[in-house]
């Protein structure tokens, strides 16, 4: 009786390794896939950020006084290419290496992902802000809204 059983260890222990061996194997490709989208998720969000920031400061310290001296308020496509540049830039200068390197390995040209960026950005600043009962409710307190 105590043969079988060493008999049957025998036989099992290389299947039990072989199973074993499989099983972290697909683990690690799992950790190794969810570590590598983390960082490109990681690229991506310091890139929207930085995007964000830099149209926002462009817009406080460029577009205002190009607008404020065209006689109809606009800026020129001309005007509007050249801060755009401008935006593209600052943000590539800003950028870390790695994360240009990472984003341009997943998207292609960074450059082009930078400009839809900060075209997505721009469209989405000019959008009105969506109407709010709410904010009515807090005009209706201060005597503005009757």
């Amino acid at each position: 009786m105590n043969q079988i059983v060493v008999y049957l260890l025998i036989a099992a222990i290389p299947l039990v390794a072989a199973a074993l061996l499989w099983v972290l194997a697909k683990a690690a490709n799992y950790l190794s896939l969810k570590k590598g989208q983390s960082v490109w998720m990681a690229a991506l969000y310091a890139l929207d950020q930085m995007v964000a920031d830099v149209v926002r400061e462009l817009n406080q310290t460029v577009v205002a006084d190009l607008k404020e001296k065209n006689a109809d308020g606009k800026l020129t496509p001309d005007e509007a290419q050249q801060i755009k540049n401008k935006a593209i830039d600052l943000i590539l200068s800003r950028l870390k290496v790695d994360s240009i390197q990472v984003l341009s390995a997943i998207f292609g040209s960074i450059v082009e992902l930078i400009g839809s960026k900060i075209e997505a950005t721009v469209w989405d600043t000019k959008k009105p802000v969506p109407f709010s009962p709410a904010g009515l409710s807090n005009l209706a307190g201060t005597g503005s809204f009757k």
